[in-house]
This record gives structure tokens, sequence and C-alpha cells, in this order.
């Protein structure tokens, strides 16, 4: 007892199984795809995230060299030779610099900050130079005077040896 349309059952089967394929295949793919796409998108987060924390180890440091200078900064009128200060002073704002790259979010803010260091270097450079053109100017003043004192000395000499003479 065959029945009469085995054929067409057997065709309607084979469509149905390679539909039934077809969908499975495509909900799979799907499926697929949406678990995918958040593993790419974790993997993104990642990476920023390690972008965001190499940038905040880097502030640290950058953070830590700025108080250094500061102090070194502060301490370059209190000590006897500012010179070997204003090297190591030179040496950190150098190295801060060295440490901004473009891929920092506040670039300008580090920047300023080196700027604003170099100019206070300089400033009190500057202003021991003024100090010290004060004492210099004392002291040639002093001297100004032993000269004149000794050429009054010599002139009241010269004018006795002139009467003398006579």
């Amino acid at each position: 007892m065959t029945p009469l349309n085995s054929q067409e059952r057997n065709r309607a089967f084979a469509n149905f199984l390679l539909f039934f394929i077809i969908t499975v295949a495509v909900i799979i793919t799907v499926v697929f795809f949406s678990i995918q796409v958040p593993f790419k998108q974790n993997e993104q987060l990642r990476k920023e995230m390690a972008s965001v924390e190499n940038e905040r180890l880097q502030l640290g440091v950058f953070r830590i060299k700025m108080e250094e200078t500061m102090h070194l900064l502060d301490s370059v009128g209190r000590v006897e030779n500012p010179i070997l200060v204003d090297d190591k002073i030179d040496k950190q704002i150098r190295e801060m610099a060295a440490m901004i790259n473009d891929s920092m979010s506040v670039k300008n803010i580090y920047t300023g900050i080196i700027t604003t260091l170099a100019s206070l270097q300089s400033a009190k450079q500057q202003l021991r130079k003024g100090t010290d053109k004060d004492a210099t100017v004392n002291e040639y003043k002093e001297q100004l005077a032993n000269v004149r004192a000794e050429l009054t000395e010599c002139k009241r000499a010269y004018d006795q040896y002139r009467l003398q003479s006579r």
C-alpha cells in the first residue's frame, strides 16, 4: 500500500527540509553575529580602559615630577649653589615634556604646566641676578668711595710736593 502521491510527498518533504535548514542556518548566523558583536565591543572597551589606565598612571608620574620640580623651585633661593638646582629643574622639565604625547586627552594642560614651570624658573633666575646686581652695585660704590679717597690723598700729596718743589 503505497500512496499514490509519494513523489509529491517526497518533493514536499525535501522542500520542507531545505527551507528548515535555510531557516535554522539564518537563525544560527544571527545568533552567532549577535554574540560576536559584544565580544568585539568588549575588546574595544578593554583597549580604551587600558588607554585610560595608562594615561592615569602617566598623570600620576607627571604629578610627582611636577611636585618635585615645585619643591626644587621653592628651595632654589635657600641653597648655596643654585646652579645645580637649576640644572635639576631643567632636567625635570625636560622629562615632563618628554612624557607628553599626542594621544593624551589633556595635552594642553600638561603643556601649560610645563610652560608655567619654565617661566617660573626663569623668573627666579632673573630675581637672583637682580639681587646679585644690588650687591655688586654696593660693592662698586664702596670701591668708588675708596678710589675717590685715594684720589683726594693723591691730590693733597701732589699739592704738597708742588709746594715743596717751589
